[in-house]
């Protein structure tokens, strides 16, 4: 009905034109329904979205300047456990060989993977800073990264278990913890640029 009142107006000749233009009017209307249909959804059935990044005093500039790696790793883990209600996390390393070892979890004996090797179309997706499902609400991979235009420097991954309400995560919750990515991995490097100086 929509192309037909574009053809009409611009005329039969013009059918791509018609086409373009009803695309756009529908890509209009329906984008702002999508994006509040998922904001209900979000909000009803993943109510316990947490500003995560104001909830770690370890990312002030302050404290990142003097906590080391010893003490960082397991403040993260347990903090992350704990606000997202999930049943372990774990801090994983990046290594030379392009797999990332376990250096810290909580719990300490949690079901989190002790040395991960991301396929390629995981990795490209950790480079973007994007945290990725472990599939049927197992948990995320959530990339610890240095911002860069492009492609991330990922030094690490946050292994984040299921859910204990098997609620899952929602959208936002990936958004929160992909931006959380950053200053995690921010801190981590300069704890650790301060280990390789002393």
């Amino acid at each position: 009905m929509i192309n037909l009142a574009a053809r009409d107006f611009f005329g039969t000749e013009s059918t791509a034109t018609a086409a373009v233009v009803s695309a756009l009017f529908i890509a209009t209307i329906f984008q702002p329904l999508r994006a509040g249909i998922e904001a209900w959804v979000n909000k009803r059935f993943f109510p316990d979205n947490i500003n995560l990044s104001k909830e770690f005093i370890e990312f002030t500039p302050e404290v990142r300047s003097v906590i080391g790696l010893k003490d960082l790793l397991p403040v993260l883990a347990a903090k992350t456990a704990e606000l997202l209600g999930v049943q372990h996390a774990a801090i994983l390393l990046a290594d030379q060989k392009g797999s990332f070892r376990r250096a810290r979890a909580h719990p300490t004996a949690s079901a989190s993977t002790g040395k991960f090797k991301p396929d390629k179309a995981v990795h490209a997706e950790l480079a973007k800073g994007r945290a990725v499902s472990k599939g049927n609400q197992q948990g995320l991979w959530v990339p610890l990264y240095l911002k860069r235009l492009h492609k991330h420097d990922v030094i690490g991954i946050l292994d984040i278990g299921p859910r204990k309400n098997k609620t899952g995560f929602s959208s936002d919750d990936k958004k929160a913890l992909s931006n959380l990515g950053v200053e995690i991995g921010t801190s981590i490097y300069t704890a650790q640029l301060r280990a390789k100086k002393s």
